[in-house]
């Protein structure tokens, strides 16, 4: 819709005829961001006057911070459990897919480190050769 540079707000200096271009685009970004909101947000961000104010809203409000990514990421690395009824190498695929996406922000985890932990991770009708497998060098 070639209107997103509304959202960085008005520039300065702006012939009459590049302002009301801009005026135009505000209200058609608004316009559509009010519009694919849910029903329950729209009244409160209705009022908001530019698009600007309104953009800077939503991002305060929904905005997911990098802290709040890898920390899920880690949760969900440290919390992982592998099952019986699913094939153990896929499980420690998806866990290794979880460590990789770590690497992102960045936060590499050594190699032993996910080692020790896919095998501490095993399901339990694996303990004997988890148990070999850590007293091997």
């Amino acid at each position: 819709m070639s209107c997103y540079h509304a959202a960085e707000g008005k520039p300065a200096n702006l012939s009459p005829e590049n302002e009301a271009k801009f005026m135009a685009d505000d209200i058609l970004f608004r316009g559509v961001v009010i519009s694919a909101l849910d029903i329950k947000f729209q009244k409160s961000y209705i009022i908001i006057p530019t698009c600007k104010d309104l953009w800077d809203a939503l991002v305060g409000k929904f905005r997911v911070t990098d802290a709040d990514s890898e920390l899920y990421l880690m949760e969900q690395l440290y919390d992982y459990k592998m099952v019986e009824n699913q094939s153990v190498v896929e499980q420690a695929h998806e866990f290794q897919s979880l460590a990789k996406e770590l690497e992102l922000f960045p936060c590499p985890l050594p190699d032993k480190f996910m080692a020790d932990s896919i095998i501490a991770k095993l399901p339990p009708s694996w303990k004997d050769f988890a148990t070999s497998v850590k007293h091997k060098r």
